[in-house]
This record gives structure tokens, C-alpha cells and sequence, in this order.
């Protein structure tokens, strides 16, 4: 269906889904902003201690539980996992830098 071919009725539903769309985008990128700035006090807490930055074991569970929720959610896994790999790495770099 074109532009042209669908009504002001359908105009407005799908401008009220694509709406929702920015919203949990928006969300999605404010909680990431909020993780990472826990991940750089982590990393201010795990330079003052003495503790390296990379956590094999922890990022494991956290993989474990990434992959729990997206079947929980029905996000396909994969997915999930190519997300949470990058956050990983962001907050890894975020520890790293403090």
C-alpha cells in the first residue's frame, strides 16, 4: 500500500505507532546513557581496589540472563546477544577511561 493509496484514518494510526517507535528509542538510549555512567563508577570503584576491568565470569552470567529475557520477551537471542555484545565493550572502554 503507497502513501497515496491509504487513508487519513491509517495516516494517523501508523503516525501513532511510529511515535511509540521514538519513545522507546528515546528510553532505550536514556537507560543506556544511565548504564554506562554506573559502568564508569564501576570502573572508578575496580581502579581504586585494584581489580581488573574484564570480568569473564560476570559477563557470562550476564549473557546467560540476556538470553533468558529475550525468550521471555520473544527477542530473538541472536539479536540480543549482537546488542549486549556492544554495550559490553562500550562499558568495558567507559571502565578503562576513568
Amino acid at each position: 500500500m503507497t502513501r497515496a493509496s491509504r487513508t487519513s484514518e491509517q495516516e494517523e494510526r501508523l503516525a501513532e505507532l511510529r511515535k511509540m517507535i521514538e519513545i522507546f528509542d528515546r528510553d532505550f538510549i536514556q537507560t543506556l546513557g544511565q548504564r554506562l555512567e554506573v559502568c564508569r563508577e564501576i570502573g572508578r570503584f575496580k581502579k581504586k581496589e585494584g581489580v581488573a576491568v574484564k570480568d569473564s565470569v560476570r559477563e557470562a552470567a550476564l549473557a546467560s540472563l540476556h538470553a533468558e529475557w529475550a525468550a521471555e520477551f520473544n527477542v530473538d537471542p541472536q539479536v540480543v546477544e549482537e546488542i549486549f555484545t556492544l554495550v559490553v565493550n562500550e562499558s568495558r572502554k567507559g571502565q578503562e577511561l576513568v
